[in-house]
């Protein structure tokens, strides 16, 4: 199906050299979401589970999400776009705090994954790009 979506979009004049339109798809059957909408339905799927405390966090980052990229389907998210969210997040929170949120994010990839929703997590590889100055002892 790929292949054929290149060979069209060649022929129309729309074909995408950096292929990132091709990538990160939704899986057969999948329903398209948003990274809040995921965000959402991660941290319904573990109301029970987690203190009321932790939902409020992924509610509340769910919503910066949003207000990044508020109509970006998940299948759209890239490592780029990981790497404009973190610039975008660090303009506005300490980074312990943004490690923290893409900690939270990856999880709700992950879960969205083993779900079927999505295909891949380009949030992963961001957690390790986060580097905080040592503690000093007292």
């Amino acid at each position: 199906m790929k292949a054929r979506q290149i060979e069209i979009d060649i022929a129309t004049g729309q074909f995408d050299p950096t292929l990132e339109k091709y990538k990160g798809e939704l899986v057969p059957g999948a329903r398209p979401m948003t990274g809040q909408t995921l965000l959402t339905e991660f941290s319904e799927s573990k109301a029970t589970l987690v203190a009321a405390k932790t939902l409020e966090k992924c509610e509340h980052i769910g919503k910066k999400l949003a207000k990044f990229s508020r109509t970006k389907l998940v299948s759209d998210y890239t490592e780029r776009t990981t790497i404009l969210f973190r610039d975008h997040l660090l303009t506005q929170v300490a980074p312990i705090s943004a490690a923290e949120y893409f900690s939270v994010i990856n999880a709700a990839w992950e879960w969205g994954i083993s779900k079927g929703w999505i295909q891949s997590n380009p949030w992963s590889k961001m957690i390790s790009a986060f580097k905080f100055p040592p503690i000093e002892s007292p």
